[in-house]
């Protein structure tokens, strides 16, 4: 639908900019993408890495909405589609930048907001629970194949932030 966040309300990247920060956002954004204003980079972002819509792949970065023939990608570097993650595990792909993001700033001159909404577990209906197989096999004891995957993909969000 053609909406979004309105556009009077401020969001935290948008107060933080005001303060010098460097904002960036990696993973998932839910706030609307109708008119370019509603996106993250309008929004008080320096950059996004991520999709916009819901109902991705986690590996080829794709959705197939309502209708399983009309897919597409949704896979951005801000406004940009790029298919450079195609193949790689979301939740692998969001880490990396994150690391990339974090190595490269300088914190002696800007302090950093960096905004990570991972995909993984955002929703538990069987199709979207996916993780790559090594990860799934870790947890072969659980009977149930459902909440094997849950499990794996609770394991690869708490491996990327190090727990």
């Amino acid at each position: 639908s053609p909406t979004g966040l309105p556009l009077h309300y401020k969001l935290l990247p948008q107060y933080l900019k005001q303060h010098n920060y460097a904002t960036h956002i990696v993973g998932k954004w839910h706030l609307g993408y109708a008119r370019r204003e509603f996106t993250p980079t309008y929004r008080g972002f320096d950059s996004h890495v991520g999709f916009w819509g819901y109902n991705k792949q986690y590996f080829n970065h794709t959705a197939c909405d309502t209708w399983p023939d009309e897919c597409g990608l949704d896979f951005r570097h801000n406004m940009t589609f790029t298919t450079d993650g195609t193949g790689v595990y979301s939740t692998h792909y969001f880490t990396d930048r994150c690391l990339h993001i974090i190595d490269g700033h300088n914190s002696t001159h800007q302090p950093l907001f960096l905004y990570m909404p991972y995909q993984a577990l955002h929703a538990a209906r069987a199709k979207h629970t996916v993780a790559p197989q090594n990860y799934i096999d870790m947890f072969a004891y659980i009977a149930s194949d459902k909440r094997r995957r849950l499990a794996a993909m609770a394991y690869s969000v708490d491996e990327s932030v190090g727990l």
